[in-house]
């Protein structure tokens, strides 16, 4: 089976008891159809990012911006997380210092870092960090022009609201 197969399964809710009273409304409706639904930092990239910082100790042939992207991708294509997660992530990592960070600017420079709790990803500024690998920066360009657009028929699809937007605009 390939991720994009996989159905998420609510089996286990009934077990843990159900919904807890205060959950909101959009994550309850998110868990009763079983759409993914995320929230925070990946702790699955914070985890591999550690295991490549130990291994560049004793390896320093390690690209480490390549194994960011080798990263995201693998989080990614497993189906449970999104990039946001892992570079929110990374931007944790960012915050710490040695030995955690890997030297990404994930905030362009003159802007300030966001806190811990407030980061927002710059996909330009994170593509714009693979200059020196031509080939990555192709790839990673090439594949959020194709996640925007995709997003935007998606929109135009099923949005109630594509029809307030100039069609020349969207795409």
């Amino acid at each position: 089976m390939f991720p994009g197969e996989r159905s998420p399964n609510n089996s286990n809710l009934d077990r843990f008891g159900g919904l807890h009273p205060d959950t909101g409304k959009i994550s309850k409706l998110m868990f009763e159809h079983g759409i993914p639904y995320t929230g925070g930092l990946s702790g699955t990239a914070n985890m591999i990012m550690g295991a490549i910082m130990e291994f560049y100790q004793t390896d320093k042939t390690i690209n480490l911006l390549e194994a960011v992207v080798a990263t995201i991708m693998f989080v990614v294509y497993d189906g449970g997380h999104n990039v946001h997660e892992a570079l929110w992530a990374l931007h944790q990592r960012e915050l710490q210092g040695n030995p955690y960070s890997i030297g990404l600017r994930l905030v362009p420079l003159g802007k300030p870092m966001p806190s811990k709790d407030l980061f927002i990803a710059d996909y330009r500024q994170f593509i714009d960090l693979y200059q020196n690998l031509p080939q990555t920066k192709l790839a990673l360009d090439q594949s959020c022009q194709d996640a925007w657009i995709r997003t935007l028929e998606y929109f135009k699809q099923h949005s109630h609201y594509a029809n307030q937007f100039v069609k020349e605009r969207l795409i």
